[in-house]
Protein backbone atom coordinates (compact mmCIF):
# COMPACT_ATOMS: atom_id res chain seq x y z
CA UNK A 1 0.00 0.00 0.00
CA UNK A 2 1.64 3.39 -0.55
CA UNK A 3 2.82 5.25 2.13
CA UNK A 4 -0.23 8.12 3.55
CA UNK A 5 1.19 9.68 6.47
CA UNK A 6 3.42 12.99 6.10
CA UNK A 7 6.51 12.60 4.92
CA UNK A 8 5.98 9.53 3.86
CA UNK A 9 6.56 8.67 -0.07
CA UNK A 10 3.85 7.90 -2.04
CA UNK A 11 4.96 4.66 -3.00
CA UNK A 12 5.81 1.31 -1.59
CA UNK A 13 9.03 1.40 0.67
CA UNK A 14 9.81 -2.63 0.11
CA UNK A 15 8.30 -4.99 -2.69
CA UNK A 16 7.47 -4.19 -6.36
CA UNK A 17 5.79 -1.53 -7.64
CA UNK A 18 2.14 -1.71 -8.56
CA UNK A 19 0.65 -0.47 -12.11
CA UNK A 20 -1.10 2.48 -10.02
CA UNK A 21 2.32 3.05 -7.94
CA UNK A 22 4.20 2.97 -11.72
CA UNK A 23 1.46 5.72 -13.12
CA UNK A 24 1.60 7.30 -9.48
CA UNK A 25 5.16 8.00 -9.57
CA UNK A 26 6.54 7.77 -13.69
CA UNK A 27 7.45 11.32 -13.63
CA UNK A 28 10.03 10.57 -10.33
CA UNK A 29 10.69 7.32 -12.29
CA UNK A 30 11.69 9.21 -15.20
CA UNK A 31 13.86 11.75 -13.12
CA UNK A 32 15.64 8.63 -11.45
CA UNK A 33 16.84 7.06 -15.24
CA UNK A 34 17.52 10.02 -16.71
CA UNK A 35 19.86 10.73 -13.74
CA UNK A 36 21.26 7.15 -13.91
CA UNK A 37 21.72 7.19 -17.96
CA UNK A 38 23.46 10.78 -17.82
CA UNK A 39 25.81 9.43 -15.20
CA UNK A 40 26.79 6.22 -17.14
CA UNK A 41 27.22 8.49 -20.07
CA UNK A 42 29.73 11.02 -18.38
CA UNK A 43 31.60 7.72 -16.82
CA UNK A 44 31.55 6.14 -20.69
CA UNK A 45 33.15 9.28 -22.02
CA UNK A 46 35.72 9.33 -18.84
CA UNK A 47 36.44 5.50 -19.43
CA UNK A 48 37.02 6.26 -23.73
CA UNK A 49 39.28 8.87 -22.99
CA UNK A 50 41.65 7.70 -20.38
CA UNK A 51 41.32 4.28 -22.81
CA UNK A 52 42.79 6.92 -26.01
CA UNK A 53 45.36 8.82 -23.84
CA UNK A 54 46.08 4.57 -22.69
CA UNK A 55 46.19 3.98 -26.36
CA UNK A 56 48.47 7.50 -27.36
CA UNK A 57 51.02 6.82 -24.91
CA UNK A 58 51.17 3.35 -25.41
CA UNK A 59 51.42 4.06 -29.02
CA UNK A 60 54.50 7.12 -28.54
CA UNK A 61 56.34 4.39 -26.58
CA UNK A 62 56.55 1.78 -28.90
CA UNK A 63 57.37 4.25 -31.62
CA UNK A 64 61.06 4.97 -29.94
CA UNK A 65 60.19 5.00 -26.60
CA UNK A 66 60.22 8.86 -26.11
CA UNK A 67 57.25 10.26 -23.88
CA UNK A 68 54.41 11.04 -26.21
CA UNK A 69 53.16 14.64 -26.53
CA UNK A 70 49.89 16.49 -24.95
CA UNK A 71 47.01 16.22 -27.32
CA UNK A 72 47.07 20.18 -27.83
CA UNK A 73 50.97 19.83 -28.75
CA UNK A 74 49.64 16.94 -30.98
CA UNK A 75 46.79 19.03 -32.85
CA UNK A 76 49.37 21.62 -33.34
CA UNK A 77 52.10 19.47 -34.88
CA UNK A 78 49.42 18.07 -37.24
CA UNK A 79 47.96 21.36 -38.22
CA UNK A 80 51.20 22.45 -38.89
CA UNK A 81 52.29 19.69 -40.83
CA UNK A 82 48.61 19.82 -42.80
CA UNK A 83 49.29 23.56 -43.93
CA UNK A 84 53.08 22.48 -45.25
CA UNK A 85 55.14 23.70 -42.55
CA UNK A 86 57.21 21.09 -40.33
CA UNK A 87 57.32 20.51 -36.61
CA UNK A 88 58.03 18.23 -34.42
CA UNK A 89 57.21 17.37 -30.96
CA UNK A 90 59.60 18.39 -28.36
CA UNK A 91 60.71 15.25 -27.50
CA UNK A 92 60.84 13.56 -30.91
CA UNK A 93 62.98 17.17 -32.27
CA UNK A 94 65.43 16.52 -29.37
CA UNK A 95 65.79 13.02 -30.51
CA UNK A 96 66.35 13.41 -34.14
CA UNK A 97 68.19 16.91 -34.39
CA UNK A 98 69.63 17.21 -30.99
CA UNK A 99 72.92 15.82 -30.61
CA UNK A 100 72.70 13.72 -27.45
CA UNK A 101 75.71 15.40 -25.77
CA UNK A 102 73.70 18.60 -26.12
CA UNK A 103 69.99 17.37 -24.81
CA UNK A 104 70.83 18.78 -21.39
CA UNK A 105 72.42 22.19 -22.35
CA UNK A 106 69.29 22.50 -24.94
CA UNK A 107 66.53 21.21 -22.07
CA UNK A 108 68.68 23.80 -19.90
CA UNK A 109 67.82 26.83 -22.11
CA UNK A 110 64.41 25.94 -23.62
CA UNK A 111 62.29 23.68 -21.06
CA UNK A 112 59.35 24.20 -23.00
CA UNK A 113 60.27 21.66 -25.14
CA UNK A 114 59.90 18.81 -22.33
CA UNK A 115 55.82 19.43 -23.27
CA UNK A 116 56.37 19.27 -26.26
Amino acid sequence: AAGTAAGEPPYPADGPLGPEDLDRCADDLRALLDEAVATAERQLFDLRTAAADDSRILGALGDGGLLPPGPDVLATVEYLGEHGIPALPGWRYLAQAVDPADHARVLAARPELVDG
